[in-house]
């Protein structure tokens, strides 16, 4: 009678020898597939060169430029970044709603935050090309780390000294997560339009800007 018993840990050892074994086989038709597809790209790659052939073109970077709905802007919030007087690199106070007869451009940044770095020569080039276009550097940031990064770069760029709560300001103009950067685009009239959470496209923001300033 013995000889017709397994007992459990023996089933368990003899199913996953079988499911061992299959599953081997299969892991070899697959390295198989996978080399196959492999000499055929490479095959078609140096055919692309070889008949100067166009290849895939690379991926753009994503549009970003959302436009603001009422529900997204708390009034009061609003308000309070246009008025505020904030302090620039030369000891300066100046309200963002000084520079309402023009398009203006509010970026908030930080030092330690490689996309804003990455985008402020973009930032500042637009700045340059435009004069019907301010764009604000916000530092999210400390004084003295404003001034270091500054002092590299060199940008000619209007910067002020954000408030310690700037964070809690983003995250009531339209950017949940608070996060970095985060620009902000006003029509002439500091009439809040649009929004860009992460790092802008520039061509997207030139071509926006130059649809708002003609």
């Amino acid at each position: 009678m013995y000889q017709f018993f397994c007992s459990p840990m023996i089933i368990l050892k003899r199913g996953f020898a079988s499911k061992k074994s299959r599953f081997l086989t299969r892991l070899k038709g697959l390295v198989a597939k996978l080399v196959s597809l492999s000499v055929m790209a490479a095959s078609a790659l140096v055919m692309t060169v070889a008949l100067g052939l166009p290849s895939s073109p690379v991926q753009a970077t994503p549009l970003k430029l959302q436009p603001f709905t009422a529900a997204e802007v708390d009034r009061e919030s609003l308000a309070h970044l246009l008025n505020t007087p904030l302090m620039n690199l030369a000891g300066e106070a100046i309200r963002i709603s000084d520079y309402q007869d023009r398009v203006i451009v509010l970026n908030f940044w930080a030092s330690w935050c490689p996309p804003c770095v990455e985008e402020m020569p973009d930032l500042a080039a637009i700045h340059q090309a435009h004069e019907s276009v301010q764009v604000i550097a916000y530092g999210v940031d400390t004084e003295a780390n404003i001034r270091r990064f500054v002092d590299k770069l060199a940008l000619d760029l209007p910067i002020v000294i954000g408030e310690p709560t700037a964070i809690r300001l983003m995250r009531q103009l339209g950017n949940p997560s608070g996060g970095l950067p985060f620009t902000l685009i006003f029509a002439p009239g500091a009439e809040l339009k649009y929004k860009i959470i992460g790092q802008v496209n520039a061509e997207e923001l030139r071509s926006k800007l130059a649809e708002m300033t003609r």
